[in-house]
């Protein structure tokens, strides 16, 4: 928690000393009570992060954070800076999850897909004094490769750091038509799990991209025909297998009609919490896409995306 305690130092130092935003202000924006902000000034004064100046010795960046806030209307950004573009999905990981240590109580239902950034992220959770919080996978995974493991293993050590039951969604993520959909969903264990993610209050997402590269393609999960399709309507990348063009507007209806996720792009814009953790040179036009979406709200990078992003 350290990491997170720092950075939040700085970002709320930021905020009050250089942004001239009330202590009301910022309590209300990071979902903070006002004496809590009030003891972490006092405490940013009384450690050296507050002197002249915001201090900048740390990795963090609390000034491009408010940069990208403003301008894609985001309630937090979180940026960090890593040594190499093969660090990106680790470092982002370990930040995500101490931010999402601090957002997360009892009482709340945390959706999350899949993918390698998210099970760094995951990787970083350890059983901790916050226990209650249900977990469900909103994205189905059942179709190949080593992805599937990945996301059982996501789901179960969250289940394990907050001692629940994690609701699994034991289906693959695209099948071979609309009319094979309409039937998974009659199964009461799945249509179980889709009802669970209407209630969620964080959602946990990576930013998945059209590229060669992206794991839904090399894995195999969508073919050329698909891909092909895909391109054509303009899509640049997806959330929770939700894709969309360069506008973040929904793209592919087709495709939509095969997935199995049991959140759409208007059923993220109504989540409380939505953190995406995405970064690196190959993603920068699937995130600007998201934020162009309104589907996320928090945001956690790295420096050089951060950057193109403004």
């Amino acid at each position: 928690m350290v990491f997170e305690h720092e950075r939040l130092l700085a970002k709320i130092a930021n905020m009050h000393y250089i942004e001239d935003r009330s202590q009301t202000e910022i309590a209300s924006l990071l979902g903070l009570s006002k004496s809590k902000v009030c003891r972490m000034l006092s405490e940013a004064r009384s450690s050296g992060v507050v002197q002249i100046y915001i201090n900048g010795a740390y990795s963090w960046c609390p000034a491009l954070e408010s940069a990208l806030e403003r301008k894609y209307g985001l309630r937090e950004a979180c940026i960090v800076e890593v040594a190499s573009e093969q660090a990106v999905s680790r470092t982002l990981g370990g930040a995500g999850a101490q931010l999402v240590k601090r957002l997360i109580s009892p009482r709340d239902v945390l959706g999350i897909s899949w993918g390698r950034t998210l099970l760094s992220l995951v990787s970083d959770f350890h059983p901790s004094t916050i226990s209650g919080p249900q977990v469900v996978q909103v994205a189905g995974c059942l179709n190949m490769g080593g992805e599937d493991m990945q996301a059982l293993e996501l789901l179960r050590r969250l289940g394990e750091c907050f001692g629940t039951q994690p609701l699994a969604l034991f289906c693959p993520s695209i099948v071979v038509s609309p009319h094979v959909k309409r039937g998974l969903l009659e199964d009461p264990k799945i249509a179980g799990v889709f009802e669970a993610a209407k209630r969620c209050t964080i959602m946990l997402a990576g930013i998945g991209e059209i590229g060669e590269t992206a794991t839904l393609f090399q894995q195999g999960y969508v073919g050329p025909e698909w891909r092909s399709a895909l391109a054509e309507s303009g899509a640049v990348g997806d959330l929770c297998l939700n894709f969309f063009n360069a506008d973040g507007e929904a793209c592919c209806p087709a495709f939509q009609d095969v997935t199995m996720t049991a959140v759409t792009l208007e059923d993220l814009r109504k989540i409380p919490s939505v953190v995406a953790v995405a970064g690196g040179r190959s993603k920068v036009d699937a995130i600007r896409g998201a934020l162009k979406s309104g589907a996320l709200n928090i945001l956690v990078t790295d420096k050089n995306t951060a950057e193109a992003l403004l």
